[in-house]
């Protein structure tokens, strides 16, 4: 029997990259699923394969959204055992030409 067999995972950023890459590692491995990320149409590719999942277009950026996916998460399956911060962002483009606003955006995301 898997560690995550009856389990609930929430996993943000699960619409591309390693976030979906671990909400299906997740799933395989026993846990219902909850995704979490900004592009509803990526996340409906990705839960496609992942049954039983469920996902919710959230931007992690905002504390409120956030909470309100973590009830959302709660209530539909009773519980949350297991949280994944997996969201990440960054823009390619030098540090030193990085704006006070390039900086705010990436840190709202990465941490």
């Amino acid at each position: 029997m898997s560690q995550l067999s009856g389990k609930v995972a929430l996993v943000t950023g699960a619409s591309a990259g390693l976030g979906a890459a671990t909400a299906k590692l997740f799933a395989e491995r026993g846990a219902t699923v909850f995704g979490i990320a900004r592009d509803p149409d990526r996340m409906a590719e990705v839960f496609a394969d992942i049954p039983g999942g469920h996902f919710s277009s959230v931007d992690v950026t905002s504390a409120a959204a956030c909470e309100q996916a973590v009830s959302d998460c709660v209530a539909q399956f009773g519980r949350l055992d297991v949280l994944a911060n997996i969201a990440g962002f960054h823009k390619m483009r030098h540090t030193v030409s990085m704006t006070d606003d390039d900086w705010a955006a990436d840190l709202s995301v990465n941490l």
